[in-house]
């Protein structure tokens, strides 16, 4: 975990597989009647202990290098323009390279539908670390990976209130059948996380991996709001369990960073994916340096 998404990024791009072949054919899928199927269906929608998680479909997208037709281009601009989106959104999205448009039109339609519709007026804008941000009364977490944009949401419990406690929730999907560099174990788990790769539930020493990775971006997103402090992938480690509970140690970052955290994470495989999902509460601040 790091205090940049840059980073994160990065470790996917060399982890990942090279990009699905852009296939218009792909694009929309015609119903009987030969109107088109609505934009970013929902793929699959569970409720966790954190909130509210539902992931859409996401387009064919081309591969970065590819020029699309004019026609395929039209197509994903038709499918942008009929997305569930608040015109602030809508605004937000023509701004960006057309790939990310689809990133971005896709996490916010899974966001609207994981609040149940509830604030539907309400804009979900990225902050200025580009996670959503979330209208007030919620939290909420979005993830997208190949084929597939997801978010969690739930209403602010009144667990939060009282005392100094904060508290945040994070998301995180991949796909199963995901590849990756031996790099990723070497920088994102810690020794003793290595050594038990694929010892620890059904999963083999590949998948279990990937699914580590995975959980310790959900608690990232969970836990970096709330400290705004670097967040070394070490400092927290994360024990999977085949019933989808999650063992996680964070006792080196809360030594480090002079805070009690309180965190929890599991996971689930939903559709060919690794779905990840946290929970943080901050229960204690760091004191604050006189100025």
């Amino acid at each position: 975990m790091h205090a940049s998404r840059s980073r994160s990024i990065l470790l996917l791009a060399v982890a990942s597989r090279a990009a699905t072949a852009f296939s218009p054919r792909g694009l929309r899928e015609r119903k009987p009647n030969g109107r088109r199927a609505p934009p970013f269906p929902t793929a699959f929608q569970t409720a966790t202990p954190f909130g509210t998680c539902v992931a859409v479909t996401l387009p064919p997208l081309p591969h970065p290098h590819a020029a699309l037709l004019a026609e395929q281009s039209l197509e994903l601009e038709a499918q942008l323009a009929e997305a569930e989106l608040h015109a602030d959104e809508a605004r937000h999205m023509r701004s960006l390279p057309l790939a990310q448009r689809v990133l971005f039109a896709g996490s916010r339609v899974a966001m609207r539908r994981a609040r149940h519709g509830l604030a539907r007026a309400l804009p979900v804008l990225p902050d200025a670390l580009g996670a959503p941000a979330m209208p007030a009364g919620w939290h909420g977490s979005i993830s997208h990976t190949q084929g597939l944009a997801a978010a969690l949401a739930c209403g602010r419990a009144a667990r939060e209130g009282g005392g100094r406690r904060r508290r945040g929730i994070g998301i995180d999907v991949e796909s199963t059948s995901r590849s990756i560099s031996p790099r990723v174990p070497r920088r994102c788990l810690a020794a003793d996380e290595r050594e038990s790769l694929g010892r620890v539930n059904h999963l083999d020493a590949r998948a279990d991996a990937l699914l580590r990775f995975s959980l310790k971006e959900a608690l990232y997103k969970a836990t970096h709001p709330l400290v705004r402090a670097s967040i070394p992938w070490h400092s927290v480690t994360v024990w999977p369990a085949a019933d989808g509970g999650c063992r996680v140690d964070a006792s080196t970052l809360e030594k480090s960073l002079q805070v009690r955290l309180q965190l929890e994470a599991q996971w689930e495989e939903r559709e060919g994916f690794f779905v990840s999902t946290a929970a943080v509460e901050l229960l204690e601040l760091p004191e604050r340096t006189p100025s």
